[in-house]
């Protein structure tokens, strides 16, 4: 049983667990059809975690005014506005926007694993299966995903990629020792997350001063927009 033994910093915003839940339901019924001429690409945990996470090709400029944000070429363009207009009053908004951006890959690769069921590309549904195995640990380690739903999901691909249970029952059980070694105790990340934390503290202070000054009518919306941009980038240099 896995059991989550680190907290995300309190900030964090986690995406809802029926979203995942409806996705793990298609896949656990997937079929398994996987063709022994096309093997599982090999698993790369730490490079698709800098491909999910890590800055995004820049596309068009976001149209919020906030012009250091842009738009990842690879998201739609409505669908970037929105996950922008959500956080605009984030404290930490541009690491929120790397994770969600991440995740939004991890469920389109989801989507495309369960719309290549009985399908004849075979190869395709099986390299899309394993980069969600890769993917994985990363998503389990941001609380996005919960025990239970990564060994039901994992289960369910290796199932469909590797008929021979006593074949995939090592990687199943390597893969699952992946999920908990994300959760191991992390002495860098809990130093991290406790200066995100002070980060945030300190951006809420200038956050409130900011909006006083707003509610007493001493400066106009744009100007508080300006000075709350001006503290977050104050806040977490």
């Amino acid at each position: 049983m896995l059991v989550i033994k680190k907290q995300r910093s309190k900030t964090a915003w986690v995406v809802g667990g029926a979203v995942v839940a409806a996705m793990l339901a298609g896949a656990y019924y997937a079929s398994q059809t996987y063709s022994p001429k096309a093997p599982p690409t090999p698993a790369h945990v730490e490079a698709y975690a800098k491909m999910l996470d890590n800055e995004p090709p820049a596309a068009a400029p976001s149209s919020s005014g906030s012009h250091e944000i842009e738009r990842p070429a690879d998201i739609d363009p409505k669908q970037w506005q929105q996950l922008v207009d959500s956080l605009r009053n984030h404290p930490q908004r541009d690491q929120e926007l790397k994770r969600l951006v991440g995740y939004l890959r991890f469920k389109r690769d989801m989507d495309k694993w369960n719309e290549l069921k009985d399908q004849p590309n075979a190869l395709e549904r099986a390299q899309v299966g394993q980069r969600i195995l890769d993917a994985l640990p990363v998503r389990f380690a941001n609380q996005e995903v919960t025990g239970p739903e990564a060994l039901m999901l994992q289960s369910a691909i290796y199932a469909d990629m590797i008929p021979d249970a006593a074949q995939r029952k090592p990687m199943e059980e390597a893969a699952r020792q992946a999920l908990l070694r994300a959760l191991e105790p992390d002495a860098a990340m809990d130093a991290k997350l406790k200066a995100e934390d002070a980060q945030t503290a300190e951006y809420k202070a200038r956050e409130a001063v900011i909006m006083k000054r707003f509610k007493d009518q001493l400066i106009d919306q744009g100007q508080m927009e300006k000075e709350l941009d001006a503290a977050r980038v104050a806040a977490y240099k």
